[in-house]
């Protein structure tokens, strides 16, 4: 979404080719990606449904990644008050964020 705030996400052709692609992403910004989901979500755009899954990821240990000054991340109370998309929002309920 132009400008909003959005969790590092992948899409891709099939579900294993999006999740490798998410965990390289997170990689890049210093982060573990845990191998299961732990939570799901679904979202319609015009005409096309979305089926997202949730993976919560943790700061990797030892990490030298410089993670650039235009990412933000958010706490739960400053995300719930956020202007954000709503898929999101709905991501962030998904993993109990919020």
């Amino acid at each position: 979404m132009n400008g909003l705030w959005e969790f590092p996400s992948a899409d891709a052709s099939s579900r294993r080719a999006a999740s490798r692609k998410l965990a390289s992403r997170a990689r890049l910004l210093g982060l573990d990606l845990a191998s299961r989901p732990v939570g799901t979500t679904r979202h319609a755009v015009v005409n096309r449904l979305l089926s997202v899954e949730v993976f919560p990821a943790t700061p990797m240990k030892n990490s030298r990644t410089k993670i650039p000054k235009s990412l933000r991340w958010f706490t739960a109370r400053q995300l719930q008050n956020a202007a954000i998309p709503t898929l999101t929002r709905k991501i962030a309920s998904a993993a109990s964020f919020l």
